[in-house]
């Protein structure tokens, strides 16, 4: 029997499809094992990893590697953001740092939390319940023009970067912006959350509240400074050109602690 289903990750809940229209599972023979690997476990003793994928890389946490590539009974399944079926699936006995397997890169991070835990489906279908609430309607319309034409069924993926036109004073005019609201509340809130980009200029120190990112990434055709210090909350409709995404891990988790920086939020 699945256990804490209402706790998986959007990837976690693809890879369970999969298991049971895929390769032949039933429900009953599945347990899920909530913040622990193998993260499903089978009636026949069978063990699979979910992860997704990141750029051309795939990350384990270190001492999750160490455990997994003992495993003979372990497949580990990759998915990207677009596809429902897995990408690639192979042992995980063959895992190592630095290893190239169908064209990915195994890599490790320290960081046992990672860059962020996502929310918990239970979570959000509590603010979808409030939603449905009048008075949090009409709290929402006071910070979003024209609320009755959004389009609640599309939404911007966390780490994505659009053009937007910021209002002055703060970085006016037409400019990149990275969105960092949660990919589960952007499905069902009409705003997100989004720092903006500029151009850095030769030189340019970057200050703990900032962020560099090199040229040509995300869509980016120049080195540019994600300016944490600037959140923003914005209309989805104001997103109005998709440039591309930022799928390095690493910058995600320093783009995550300036932020915390900013904050004064200890990770």
């Amino acid at each position: 029997m699945t256990n804490n289903k209402n706790n998986m990750s959007i990837i976690e809940s693809r890879a369970l499809k999969y298991l049971t229209e895929e390769m032949g599972y039933s429900s009953e023979d599945i347990q899920y094992r909530y913040n622990k690997s193998p993260d499903f476990i089978t009636s026949d003793n069978c063990g699979y990893e979910i992860k997704r994928k990141q750029g051309n890389c795939i990350y384990f946490h270190i001492d999750q590697l160490e455990k997994l590539k003992n495993k003979s009974n372990v497949d580990i399944l990759v998915f990207d953001d677009e596809e429902d079926a897995p990408i690639s699936i192979f042992p995980a006995n063959i895992i190592e740092e630095g290893k190239i397997i169908d064209g990915l890169t195994i890599r490790t991070i320290k960081n046992k939390s990672g860059i962020r835990r996502r929310i918990s489906n239970k979570k959000t279908r509590e603010l979808r319940d409030a939603i449905k609430d009048d008075r949090f309607m009409n709290d929402l319309r006071k910070v979003s023009e024209d609320f009755s034409d959004v389009e609640l069924e599309g939404w911007p993926k966390e780490w994505s970067i659009f053009l937007t036109n910021l209002d002055p004073p703060e970085q006016g005019k037409t400019r990149p912006v990275i969105v960092i609201s949660e990919e589960a509340i952007n499905q069902i809130l009409p705003v997100v959350n989004a720092l903006p980009i500029t151009t850095r200029n030769t030189n340019k120190k970057i200050y703990p509240n900032e962020v560099s990112i090199p040229a040509f990434t995300g869509g980016l055709n120049k080195e540019s400074i994600v300016l944490c210090y600037q959140i923003r909350t914005l209309d989805k409709k104001r997103l109005f050109k998709y440039i591309g995404k930022i799928d390095d891990i690493v910058i995600q988790e320093e783009i995550v602690d300036a932020l915390c920086f900013q904050l004064g939020i200890i990770k």
